[in-house]
């Protein structure tokens, strides 16, 4: 069959080989007598760790056999659904066609595969706006954060203008909560995560000798710390994951997630309070000796222009703070909470211990008794890979 050593590594997800061929030079996109390379192979038989590996080391995602098959499409044929979701964000191409004009869609349905249909639609508009997980990354992009923070100062401006002579207090309360919100949204944009550290000097085949595959990211050379995850946004993985939020081009993390939880909480109370001054318009006169000359009439149309927007924010607003208040009670974050596959438990401490721990930020103590523990750990690890090559 044509078969060399890194074919055989990826049939056997040894990925710790995989490391030491690349390591010494040897070709990674090599093919067989039927066009496979080694990620085809590893995709078809579901191999996960030796699939990730590959991508990491920018083997081509998108390259055909002799057949017109796409390492997706055999993930898809062999019903392989991690290793499917990990080539659709590693930027697999889900609209290549093979010699039968098959798509990766059309094997999945043909099958009936369920949850890879779900896995393999286009993103839907929540999706897109960032209201719910989504598999395809999107280019990271300041955009949304423009949107979001136009929306706001267009409003905090046209609506105080127009609100402020028909109730004082209520604008007052509007302005500052208006002035608190576009200061946490700079902060979050600009602010650290909880990004892990990467050692330039570090060597993938070091690590893969020294721990297990499932604690090594080969994206960043590093060995994963608690509760971390990759973000294929920013290309670094972050401790205490939580998500990437598009609308802040930023990842929630250790760092920034209780600055996180405020920011969407005064936000919350912002939009109330927009709404409220836009009702108050329409059953309140003018406050006597105003000093304006702003038609009533184009006060209730701005009202209600502003109303309707605040509206359409106040909904999926709402359910991003039921959801993250949900996450620091039961001291889970919204990777751990709906992960597919992961059996996290929840926290067994207490409500307030949870909301401390997921508020505050992990200390650099913490940080060097996790890497001890690591340490401890290397000499198993590194018997147990050298079995496992063997």
């Amino acid at each position: 069959m044509g078969l060399d050593v890194v074919h055989l590594a990826s049939q056997g997800d040894f990925p710790q080989l995989i490391a030491y061929f690349s390591e010494i030079g040897v070709n990674l996109e090599s093919i067989d007598t039927k066009g496979l390379t080694p990620l085809h192979w590893s995709s078809y038989m579901g191999n996960y760790y030796s699939s990730l590996l590959l991508c990491s080391l920018r083997v081509s995602r998108n390259i055909i056999d002799l057949e017109g098959h796409t390492p997706l499409h055999l993930a898809v044929i062999g019903n392989n659904l991690r290793v499917m979701k990990l080539l659709v964000i590693k930027g697999a191409i889900k609209d290549i066609k093979d010699i039968q004009g098959k798509t990766s869609m059309d094997y999945a349905i043909a099958n009936g595969y369920k949850n890879l249909i779900e896995s393999l639609k286009s993103n839907t508009f929540l999706e897109i706006m960032g209201f719910r997980p989504n598999i395809t990354p999107f280019a990271t992009s300041l955009w949304p954060f423009i949107i979001l923070m136009g929306i706001i100062i267009s409003t905090f401006v046209i609506v105080g203008i127009f609100c402020a002579t028909y109730n004082r207090r209520g604008s007052y309360t509007f302005a500052a909560s208006s002035i608190i919100v576009i200061c946490l949204m700079a902060y979050i944009v600009k602010s650290d995560p909880g990004f892990v550290p990467k050692n330039p000097n570090t060597k993938l085949i070091d690590l893969y000798n020294n721990y297990k595959p499932g604690e090594i990211c080969p994206d960043c050379g590093i060995v994963k710390v608690p509760r971390s995850r990759h973000c294929h946004q920013c290309h670094r993985c972050v401790k205490k994951f939580d998500h990437h939020c598009q609308w802040m081009n930023n990842c929630i993390g250790a760092k920034n997630l209780g600055v996180f939880y405020m920011f969407l909480l005064i936000l919350w109370v912002n939009i109330i309070v927009v709404i409220l001054l836009c009702v108050n318009i329409f059953i309140s006169k003018k406050e006597d000796n105003d000093g304006d000359d702003i038609p009533q009439l184009a006060s209730w149309i701005v009202a209600g222009l502003f109303a309707l927007i605040e509206l359409f924010m106040f909904f999926p607003v709402s359910l991003l703070l039921w959801t993250h208040t949900k996450n620091f009670s039961i001291g889970l974050t919204t990777n751990e909470r709906v992960s597919a596959g992961r059996t996290t438990k929840k926290s067994s401490k207490n409500c307030c211990v949870n909301w401390k721990d997921m508020c505050c930020n992990s200390s650099q103590q913490e940080d060097r008794v996790l890497c001890s523990n690591y340490q401890s750990i290397c000499s198993e690890n590194l018997e147990e890979s050298l079995h496992q090559i063997k």
